[in-house]
């Protein structure tokens, strides 16, 4: 038995209920899959904005979502993430991933579009883990930008360029 393999026994489990796909909810409530990650549920974030209740109503018409209304959903999940400061580990993926599916049941054929797991020395892909990664990273590359444009960067900058005074005399360089 190799090492990720007794992982991942570990990890089965050691699973919480609530986390664990195709677990009946037990405590009676409403209770989210993505618990925890998102600030509330799936359905109640995306009737919070236009593109997310369109995603709704076209799923109960149409039983399948474009991959304009996907990339939406998408969007509405990470900008909570975010503004939430929540940091998502690969379990959190699928997670999230579980919660498209309960929401949006033709979905789960879709769930290679949302994510896809690590496999080998490959990297995890997938819409959802793509524009988590690039959504960080702008933010954190603004976070460092911000301090450099201060007023006191720009003041100690303009103090290190030497100042002409009236004893300098200019170079001659027409030769004359």
């Amino acid at each position: 038995m190799s090492v990720p393999s007794k992982i991942g026994e570990w990890w089965k489990r050691n699973e919480t209920p609530a986390s664990t796909p195709g677990t009946p909810d037990t405590t009676g409530s409403n209770c989210s899959k993505a618990k925890g990650i998102l600030s509330e549920d799936l359905t109640e974030l995306l009737t919070h904005t236009s593109k997310g209740k369109l995603a709704l109503e076209c799923s109960s018409v149409n039983k399948k979502l474009s991959d304009e209304q996907r990339d939406d959903i998408i969007n509405i999940i990470i900008e909570d993430i975010l503004t939430n400061n929540v940091t998502l580990y690969t379990q959190d993926y699928m997670r999230i991933l579980d919660e498209i599916c309960s929401v949006f049941p033709l979905e789960n054929e879709m769930r290679d579009y949302y994510y896809i797991s690590r496999k080998g020395k490959n990297n995890a892909s997938g819409k959802l883990y793509a524009k988590y990664r690039n959504k960080k990273s702008k933010r954190i590359k603004l976070l460092i930008s911000e301090p450099s444009t201060s007023k006191a960067a720009t003041t100690t900058f303009l103090s290190t360029i030497p100042l002409l005074s009236e004893n300098v005399v200019p170079l001659n360089i027409s030769g004359a």
